[in-house]
């Protein structure tokens, strides 16, 4: 579990890194990895939840749901503070851009920490297994919400600058592909 905790956190700064084209900006996101991992565990320690393989499993399936939301609002705090055309203050853009992104960030997980409360439900062997499954993925999906709207507009206010917002390159090379394939397919 340790090797697969480690090979998803690696995996995910690296496609972030490769999708959102900043350093910056996905360092940013990468803080998410660990303190959402810090408030899980918190949590699992509240509630007498032990560390086994079960519920470390869950959070190495969580690891990539966990910077969801922090993109999310790391892109939309690159996209506004580059196109900042009222000289507002930068904690005022940034403030902005999060709260823009809040509502439909705070839906999305929300819906997906739905997908996992039938586990909760299951009694007997299957209870024992998935129950802690379950809980560490809410639990990890949770903090990274909380985290997403307070830490992340923060940290962005530090580490991002005012530098005009373009497509990573990945996109820049993948875009004229998949305009000439919806051009064909609508056709």
């Amino acid at each position: 579990v340790e090797e697969a905790l480690i090979a998803a956190i690696v995996l995910v700064v690296i496609l972030l890194l490769v999708f959102l084209g900043n350093v910056r900006a996905s360092i940013v996101v990468a803080c998410m990895l660990p303190l959402a991992a810090l408030f899980t565990f918190l949590m699992m320690s509240f509630l007498g939840m032990s560390a086994n393989l079960m519920s470390l499993g869950g959070l190495a399936i969580a690891i990539g749901l966990i910077v969801d939301a922090a993109v999310v609002v790391v892109e939309n705090t690159v996209e506004r503070l580059g196109h900042d055309h009222a000289r507002a203050p930068r904690v005022n853009v940034i403030f902005q851009a999060a709260t823009e992104v809040a509502t439909p960030v705070a839906s999305g997980i929300l819906i997906i920490c739905l997908v996992f409360l039938p586990l909760l439900t299951l009694e007997g062997l299957e209870g024992k297994l998935f129950r802690p499954v379950a809980l560490t993925i809410i639990f990890a999906l949770a903090g990274s919400l909380a985290m997403s709207l307070t830490v992340v507009p923060v940290l962005s206010s530090f580490m991002l600058g005012k530098t005009a917002h373009k497509d990573p390159l990945l996109m820049r090379l993948l875009t004229p592909v998949y305009a000439r394939l919806l051009d064909f397919s609508l056709k």
